[in-house]
């Protein structure tokens, strides 16, 4: 230090004053250069320490699976701060890639803090979509931090220094749905052919371990089957619970496909049974399923009207006998026949005026038996004949009803049978109007021979 001061006095005073400016602005330098190493060494030395984990949900008691095709699904990251000191303004914000994105309309998961000390923490939850088109596994998305921190100076001056971090946090998508059909059944139960309608029960479970969304039942029958309401092809059902079971009721037509069949007693086309497919096509976030549904319309019995046969009936007439001859034109035996007049407003059960109006229900209904494919009988019915009605052909309704083996299901069916009706004896007021003189030469020769008759009597008696 002796020798800096000698050298400075050895300079001419002129150049005395730089000298002194030239040595100040060194050492100030270097006590500058000495500080900022040991801010620097110091930041170093207190670096903030985080730790994050993430899990899907609200609640990480209750975690939600997420798989491929997830959709809505929160997802919570938890950040941890370990220390040591206090930060203040912090800010986190997660960089989310693929498979995630987020819903739309969703804000950027962002979280703020004035204040966090050593042992705190912070939340960030957001609602993401997870690609279909992802494979189960983990996944890394980035959490990103600023912060402040304050610094003590060897000098005793607090300083504060911006600080950042940066954090990988693992997404497990690990969950996966599995919508399929674990089972059907049809009402009734077995299907016989010449039935007209049916419904199929498809029961869907989600046999995964994730919730399934976007579930989509699309029901494609083939002929002769065909949607009853072709609006209920298609039945979305949004959501299904992984182990939940639904059950799904699809009415069905069925067309009556017919076969002509030698009897005997003629020609006639009756259902025949055969087989057909019912497709179920579902579809849900991630995945589908595919399965056939293959039904049998089993043989069953058919009746046809071969004959009938009554005497001329006439409008107005009561106590009229018709014999229908029913045969069993079908495939399939029937047993316990029953043949039933249908009320209506042409044909009405007759009841003698002796008997109980209330008898007529006995009148209705007509035993028939057992009838094997291809045999016939006859049964008969007494009827009254409306006299409202213009004289030409009517159908008398009969409802035919049996038990069908060898399940012994009851089955029905309407025959029309063609009844002509007569105009018998009436006296037609009509016809008459056109001899309008006549008629008056008739009543006066009726009224004369009346007046004759009353005047012979009255001679008699005196």
């Amino acid at each position: 230090m002796s020798f800096v001061i000698l050298a400075v006095n050895a300079v001419p005073r002129n150049l005395r004053v730089i000298l002194i400016a030239i040595m100040f602005f060194l050492a100030m330098s270097t006590l500058m250069m000495v500080s900022g190493g040991q801010l620097n060494a110091s930041a170093q030395s207190l670096k903030p320490t985080f730790t994050a984990i993430s899990y899907w949900g609200l609640n990480s008691s209750q975690p939600l699976q997420a798989s491929p095709g997830s959709s809505f699904l929160p997802l919570t990251v938890m950040i941890y701060y370990l220390g040591p000191v206090e930060l203040f303004n912090v800010t986190a914000y997660v960089k989310y890639s693929y498979p995630l994105t987020l819903v739309k309309g969703e804000p950027a998961p962002e979280a703020f803090v004035p204040l966090l000390e050593p042992g705190g923490s912070l939340r960030l939850v957001s609602l993401y979509n997870v690609s279909s088109n992802a494979t189960p596994g983990v996944y890394n998305v980035t959490v990103n931090l600023t912060y402040y921190v304050e610094e003590r100076l060897p000098t005793g001056e607090t300083v504060t220094v911006k600080g950042t971090s940066s954090l990988p946090v693992e997404v497990a998508i690990t969950g996966y749905s599995k919508v399929v059909v674990v089972s059907y059944s049809t009402y009734p139960e077995v299907l016989y052919a010449g039935e007209s309608a049916a419904v199929l029960k498809i029961y869907l479970e989600n046999e995964g371990n994730s919730l399934a969304s976007n579930v989509t039942v699309k029901v494609e029958p083939q002929s002769p089957l065909s949607m009853l309401y072709p609006n209920m092809s298609t039945i979305k059902l949004g959501y299904l619970p992984p182990g939940h079971i639904v059950n799904l009721s699809v009415p069905l037509a069925i067309a009556n496909v017919t076969q002509v069949t030698s009897y005997p007693f003629g020609y006639f086309s009756a259902p025949k049974p055969l087989n057909t497919t019912v497709y179920i096509n579902v579809t849900y976030s991630g995945g589908y399923y595919l399965v056939p549904i293959s039904l049998y319309l089993r043989p069953s019995a058919y009746f046809a009207a071969i004959n009938a046969y009554h005497s001329p009936i006439s409008v107005g007439a009561s106590n009229a006998y018709v014999t229908v001859e029913l045969a069993n034109v079908g495939y399939g035996k029937a047993e316990y026949v029953t043949a039933t007049l249908l009320p209506n407003p042409i044909f009405t059960p007759y009841v003698p005026s002796s008997e109980n109006p209330l008898l007529a229900v006995d009148f209705m209904n007509e035993s028939v038996g057992d009838l094997s494919s291809g045999e016939a009988q006859n049964v008969t019915f007494v009827i009254s004949v409306s006299s409202g009605i213009r004289p030409g052909t009517y159908y008398l309704p009969l409802m035919i009803t049996w038990y069908q083996p060898p399940t012994m299901q009851v089955m029905h069916q309407i025959i029309l049978v063609p009844v002509k009706v007569g105009a018998g004896f009436q006296l037609s007021m009509s016809s008459l109007s056109g001899s309008s003189n006549t008629i008056l030469y008739v009543i006066a020769a009726v009224v004369i021979i009346i007046l004759v008759a009353m005047a012979v009597v009255g001679a008699r008696r005196r």
